[in-house]
């Protein structure tokens, strides 16, 4: 079975973490030992993949990393509750304040 370059380009990614079929991971190698435009995109993918997966600083989370973690969580919504209620508070103000206005001028006239 042969490919054409795009499909491959389209496969480098999975063949290279394992997910490919076996028949997808034979037409790719296939592929890759006639076209050197193809190998040259694999090797600049591996080179690249490479790179990503040592610069990922991955560090596990301790407890208490999980508990500020929690903690932060916690303020968070507690915050957005108080700022959700202020909201309220000034729309009913305003709301208030437009109705004695409005209500203040009907009994004058």
């Amino acid at each position: 079975m042969s490919l054409n370059c795009d499909i491959v380009m389209d496969c480098v990614a999975i063949y290279k973490d394992g997910l490919a079929s076996e028949g997808t991971k034979k037409a790719v190698e296939a592929h890759l030992k006639e076209c050197s435009d193809c190998r040259k995109y694999y090797k600049q993918y591996d080179s690249i993949n490479n790179i990503s997966v040592k610069s990922q600083d991955v560090k596990p989370v301790d407890d208490a990393t999980a508990k500020f973690a929690a903690i932060s969580a916690a303020l968070n919504a507690r915050r957005n509750f108080f700022a959700a209620c202020f909201a309220v508070f000034a729309a009913i103000t305003v709301f208030s304040l437009i109705f004695t206005i409005i209500t203040g001028r009907k009994t004058r006239e």
